[in-house]
């Protein structure tokens, strides 16, 4: 009796744990590429952001969501030019190396980029 009761308990715990385990798309679609850095969703290495932040810089980003989070290195480009890279873990600012001035700077990431075209 008590393995007929335990079989569908058992059973219900591990729907309930796949069930919370989410999704995550490996591949970005245009309208996310297009929108400022956001991995809401996102599951994937080389994740691609081309958009205008709020100081109008057009910022082309590069870099990798791990379970709908920002995760590792990401690298912030301007023109071309590499103006800063940040290094996230899940999905906090750890440390930026900003190279706005043109010169490496250790500062957080909203002020390295609002240095670019101020030199």
């Amino acid at each position: 009796m008590k393995k007929i009761i335990l079989l569908p308990i058992l059973a219900l715990a591990a729907l309930s744990l796949t069930a919370c385990g989410g999704h995550f798309a490996k591949t970005q679609t245009t309208e996310q590429q297009n929108a400022p850095l956001d991995c809401t969703g996102l599951h994937m290495k080389h994740a691609q952001w081309h958009f205008t932040d709020a100081n109008g810089l057009a910022l082309d980003v590069t870099g990798a969501c791990h379970k709908g989070m920002k995760h590792g290195n990401f690298e912030f480009l301007v023109d071309g030019k590499r103006v800063a890279v940040t290094k996230f873990v899940k999905d906090t600012e750890q440390k930026t190396s900003c190279e706005a001035t043109g010169e490496k700077t250790r500062d957080p990431l909203e002020k390295c980029l609002a240095k670019v075209g101020k030199n």
